[in-house]
């Protein structure tokens, strides 16, 4: 579905990912993990565009992303950064911003995007929040309407940068239930994260990262059997089945 070919992109005259081959695939859960400074975030903002590639191509359904308008694109992948610039509005109001990509020249919500809007607050639990301020709610909160907002923005990938990061475990599984239900609502997930034991058991394909480069993108077992983790992070990773669960220790 999203195919970086060749690709090398960074900052200035850094470059923070190097010749990337990776494909991420259609209605499946994608994790990106890797140690801190290895390019998992450079990595989904190429995928979005929000920064260029040096050299390269980076594919939508086998076309070219510049070939699509900023609209378009928006329309096709939503981005939900990890830092985002604390905004003084209501709950509702900031996941009415997801259909921005539909609105015409008045940006007066059509009601078709009330609705859908409605059906975003519903999926994630915040439509009690919505006469809010988002910056009176909790950060558990707070996370499940910016996810709202992706929702609203309708694209089939939405893109995550570590959507459970500085969240406690009650909240952290909230959100890892909810990236769930996307899914099997049909959307294609790719996120960032932080803690490798919840990658390994909440997705699909597993893509490691280490100095800029992807090591794999397979499936967990695949990531565990190959050592993976081992050569990204210089620890030991062991699996553990109880009552058929599989769960991930590490140690150094």
């Amino acid at each position: 579905m999203i195919e970086l070919i060749d690709v090398t992109a960074g900052y200035g005259k850094t470059d923070v990912i190097k010749n990337i081959n990776v494909t991420f695939k259609k209605n499946k859960i994608t994790s990106i993990i890797g140690p801190n400074g290895c390019g998992k975030t450079t990595l989904l903002k190429t995928m979005s565009r929000l920064i260029n590639p040096v050299s390269g191509s980076v594919l939508f359904e086998g076309k070219g992303i510049e070939q699509f308008s900023p609209k378009q694109l928006a329309q096709k992948i939503a981005m939900l950064p990890q830092i985002r610039n604390a905004a003084n509005v209501n709950v509702y109001n900031l996941i009415m911003h997801g259909r921005f990509p539909y609105s015409g020249f008045s940006r007066k919500p059509s009601e078709k995007d009330k609705q859908i809007v409605n059906m975003a607050m519903e999926l994630t639990k915040t439509y009690d929040l919505k006469e809010k301020n988002i910056l009176q709610i909790s950060g558990g909160e707070r996370q499940r309407v910016y996810i709202a907002m992706s929702i609203a923005q309708d694209t089939d990938v939405i893109l995550l940068d570590e959507p459970t990061t500085h969240l406690d475990i009650y909240h952290q599984m909230e959100i890892i239930d909810l990236i769930k239900k996307l899914n099997e609502n049909g959307k294609t997930i790719i996120m960032v994260m932080h803690d490798i034991s919840q990658a390994m058991m909440n997705s699909d394909l597993v893509c490691v990262m280490n100095n800029g480069n992807v090591l794999c993108c397979c499936e967990p077992d695949c990531v565990y059997e190959k050592k993976y983790i081992e050569e990204a992070f210089k620890i030991n990773c062991r699996q553990n089945i109880i009552n058929s669960d599989i769960f991930y220790s590490f140690s150094k």
